[in-house]
């Protein structure tokens, strides 16, 4: 969208190196997500894909 393809492909590619490395959710397998109001435990696999 609007013209900075490049820039959201290099922060895409950014998010899955922190995921990969353990870095995105300070080292535990899965982080708290809120929707709607209510929480829930989000894992690393499905991070990434939504990432993707």
């Amino acid at each position: 969208k609007c013209g900075r393809v490049e820039e959201q492909i290099e922060l895409l590619k950014q998010k899955l190196r922190m995921i990969y490395q353990g870095e995105a959710f300070n080292g535990k397998p899965t982080k708290t997500a809120r929707s709607h109001g209510k929480k829930f435990q989000v894992s690393i696999r499905q991070e990434t894909s939504r990432v993707l």
